[in-house]
């Protein structure tokens, strides 16, 4: 029997008291892994309207693709990490959206693509899940299905790569420790390769959030072995785990429209 393509769509699942849509991707990722399935590469960053006056940070989406001979069962365990990991408590709204299809409908992409620019309401994400027959959960108020769609809908045609290093459990929350001087080297040694990393005007690594969030840093970069080698390079506290993105910051697509502010 050949493995199902099952796409999965999550957004809105963090609060600025904590977690993050990535990570929760990872999550995912790694038990599906564990349940015998495959993850195509490479799982998706969806930036969204970054002038959405309810996003947390970068209003950024994850899509994954998940390869497996039970999609019911792999259904059923995301839809419930979803429910046991995001921050409903402290006002998250999370949206988790399933298409069981090898391909993507065109009305879905193209609601992906308004999705950069505009500002949809949950509603009309709603209906349009349920014209395509998309399986669909909601927590809050269900604003996070539009970014959910949006993920799996969104089509990469320039797109740039982001690997993401997750803390420790145990030490979410307290200060991260990151060498800045390693970031400098990482810099040196990968631009153009990699971007954004470090400011040498100011002499400041830009890799680490700020926030109680389980992310210990990111590194974008043009192609995902340029991003996992200059992780080498990072030194000081030693991540749990990581992921590579593919994600569509940094390509300019946001440039197409003017952004609605709602």
């Amino acid at each position: 029997m050949g493995r199902a393509v099952l796409r999965v769509g999550i957004d809105d699942t963090d609060s600025r008291l904590g977690m993050c849509t990535t990570y929760l991707g990872y999550r995912i990722a790694v038990a599906m892994r564990a349940r015998g399935d495959e993850i195509a590469p490479y799982p998706r960053l969806i930036r969204l309207n970054p002038n959405v006056p309810w996003r947390t940070r970068g209003n950024g989406a994850v899509g994954i693709t998940v390869l497996t001979r039970d999609a019911v069962g792999a259904r059923r365990e995301i839809e419930e990490m979803v429910r046991r990991h995001s921050e409903t408590a402290n006002g998250a709204n999370p949206g988790l959206a399933f298409l069981e299809s090898g391909s993507v409908p065109d009305a879905l992409s193209e609601f992906a693509r308004e999705a950069l620019w505009r500002v949809i309401p949950r509603e009309r994400a709603a209906r349009l899940a349920g014209t395509l027959g998309l399986e669909c959960h909601s927590l809050g108020n269900g604003q996070g299905l539009v970014g959910a769609l949006g993920a799996i809908g969104y089509r990469l045609g320039d797109f740039t790569m982001e690997l993401l290093a997750y803390r420790s459990e145990g030490l979410v929350g307290t200060p991260r420790r990151i060498e800045a001087e390693s970031v400098r080297e990482l810099h040196e040694r990968t631009f153009p390769s990699t971007f954004n990393s470090y400011d040498a005007a100011r002499g400041r690594a830009l890799i680490a959030p700020h926030g109680p969030d389980p992310v210990l840093y990111g590194i974008r970069g043009e192609d995902a072995r340029s991003v996992i080698d200059a992780s080498a390079h990072v030194r000081g506290e030693r991540p749990a785990g990581h992921m590579v993105f593919a994600t569509n910051q940094g390509t300019g697509d946001h440039l197409a429209h003017a952004l609605d502010a709602g």
